[in-house]
C-alpha cells in the first residue's frame, strides 16, 4: 500500500512531513530522529489511526476536534519515531500544526471526510 491511497490522511502527513523539514532545515531544530529499523507500514498506521476514531461521528466537530491531538501525534511517531518525543521541539511543533490544521480547514469538514474514510477501510481486515 502506499502512502496516496490513504486520501485525507495523506494530507495529515505531508503537512506534518513539511513541518518537520522546516524546522531542521532551518538550522535551528536538532537532527531528526532515528528511524526504527523496521519498514514502516502504512497499512499499521491507517488501522491505528481507525482504532483513535472508532465510535466518532464524523458530524461531532466537538469530539473530531478532541481527537485531532491523537491522529496527529500518531502519525508523527510513525513518520519520526518514537524517540521523536525526546526532540525538545516536540509539543511546540505539536502546537504549531494543530494551529496551521485548524487555519487550512476551520470548517473541519476535511477532518470529517477523513475520520468517515477511516471508518469505513481498514486494511488487512
Amino acid at each position: 500500500m502506499d502512502i496516496g491511497r490513504l486520501g485525507p490522511t495523506a494530507a495529515l502527513i505531508a503537512a506534518i512531513r513539511g513541518e518537520k523539514v522546516r524546522k531542521t532545515g532551518d538550522g535551528r531544530g536538532a537532527a531528526a530522529a532515528p528511524q526504527a529499523t523496521q519498514p514502516k507500514s502504512p497499512a499499521a498506521l491507517q488501522r491505528q489511526l481507525a482504532e483513535i476514531v472508532r465510535g466518532l461521528r464524523p458530524d461531532d466537530a466537538a469530539s473530531l476536534k478532541a481527537a485531532r491531538p491523537q491522529l496527529v501525534r500518531a502519525v508523527l511517531l510513525w513518520e519520526f519515531g518514537v524517540s521523536f518525543r525526546e526532540h525538545p521541539d516536540w509539543r511546540p511543533m505539536l502546537t504549531r500544526i494543530e494551529s496551521r490544521l485548524d487555519a487550512a480547514d476551520p470548517d473541519g469538514k476535511m477532518l470529517a471526510q477523513m475520520v468517515a474514510q477511516l471508518q469505513k477501510e481498514v486494511p488487512g481486515e
